[in-house]
């Protein structure tokens, strides 16, 4: 365990307050075994409340208005196929509608040039493929973006609550990018900590 992984369990821990003893964090590898051990220590053992169905609307709501379609959404649909980015107008309209911050991610740069291999390869450029990443994606990385707002740290009452407030952390104490993370994500491997 290097020295950001240590601060990363004692920033998630003064959250929580709880202690989780060093053999256990030893077996932490991803943000999904993070979450399950904070569950853990907090004996909540209910897999969802209503925080993703509540974001699936308003995230419905804003598709809806920001690309003109009546199409139903759901989790598993790709978010590329309503938004991009690069479409400013319609994701102004969609960020502005929905009164929660949405981090704007990256494009990996099309072709095949060693510059962008390279540049993947230090982590300046997006692992994540916006293209693949699912409206159930897109809701965690908004609820991991907006916890303090969406989240009572007094009244956590699920197992995804708690996911989303790792994922919270991670992004605020390592600076990754928040569509890096994801349930099955390495702290070290997939995401460079150390």
């Amino acid at each position: 365990m290097g020295l950001d992984t240590v601060e990363l369990i004692i920033a998630i821990e003064n959250y929580f307050q709880i202690a989780i003893p060093d053999a256990e964090a030893e077996k932490i590898y991803t943000l999904r075994d993070m979450a399950r051990v904070v569950a853990r220590h907090l004996q909540i053992t209910t897999e969802h409340t209503g925080l993703q169905e509540q974001l699936l609307q308003q995230v419905a709501g804003g598709i809806r208005s920001s690309v003109l379609t009546d199409r139903e959404i759901a989790l598993t649909d790709l978010v590329s196929t309503y938004l991009s980015p690069g479409a400013t107008a319609s994701w102004s309209i969609f960020t502005q509608q929905l009164l929660l911050q949405v981090p704007v991610p990256e494009i990996a740069p099309a072709g095949n040039r060693f510059s962008d291999r390279l540049k993947r390869a230090f982590r300046s450029s997006p692992t994540y493929d916006w293209a693949t990443i699912t409206i159930e994606q897109f809701i965690a990385v908004m609820a991991a973006c907006n916890s303090r707002v969406l989240i009572d740290p007094k009244n956590i009452s699920s197992t995804y609550e708690i996911y989303v407030i790792v994922a919270s952390i991670t992004v605020e104490q390592t600076g990754v990018d928040p569509y890096e993370t994801g349930p099955d994500k390495s702290f070290t491997d997939d995401l460079g900590i150390e």
